[in-house]
């Protein structure tokens, strides 16, 4: 049986593999200088990410909000690659 920390840490893998996959991997291991847009994406992300690990440990794999979820990170991963090197 698996336990839900290990079930949580292997679904960050599987999404940061997702992401990074999906086009964020020259955005993943930089981090750009702040600004408050890239903060919000963040915040408004990680609810959505940790209520979405919280559903691993119960319920089956809902794959349109893992989709919905990948779409929100592409969508930050899209604006942090056009904000450029200032």
């Amino acid at each position: 049986m698996v336990h839900g920390s290990t079930l949580r840490l292997l679904a960050a893998v599987v999404a940061f593999a997702g992401a990074a996959a999906g086009g964020c991997s020259h955005v993943v291991p930089q981090v750009t200088k702040y600004d408050s847009a890239t903060e919000q994406h963040l915040n408004d992300l990680k609810p959505a990410v940790l209520s979405l690990y919280d559903t691993f440990t119960a319920d089956p794999v809902d794959a349109g909000a893992v989709d919905g979820v990948r779409q929100k990170i592409a969508q930050a991963c899209d604006y942090e690659a056009g904000k450029g090197d200032d």
